[in-house]
Order: C-alpha cells, then structure tokens, then sequence
C-alpha cells in the first residue's frame, strides 16, 4: 500500500512541475486535507 502511494505521489509531483501556479496552490490545499484526513 505505501508503497503504491509513494509511487502516485512521485507521479503526482511529476504531473505538479508542469502545472501553472494556481493549479499548483489548489494542488497543495487537496494535499494538505487528504494528509488531515488519513
């Protein structure tokens, strides 16, 4: 499982480098509430 996730995540950040800066903000604002949320 953690596993799975780290591998997302890279993806995540991947796809994230390439995103305009307000997408970038609403990005780490989804980030922060799914971390709440665990």
């Amino acid at each position: 499982m953690t596993i799975e996730i780290n591998l997302n995540y890279k993806q995540l950040l991947a796809l994230v480098k390439q995103l305009p800066q307000v997408e970038l903000a609403k990005f780490k604002e989804e980030i922060s509430q799914v971390e709440v949320s665990k």
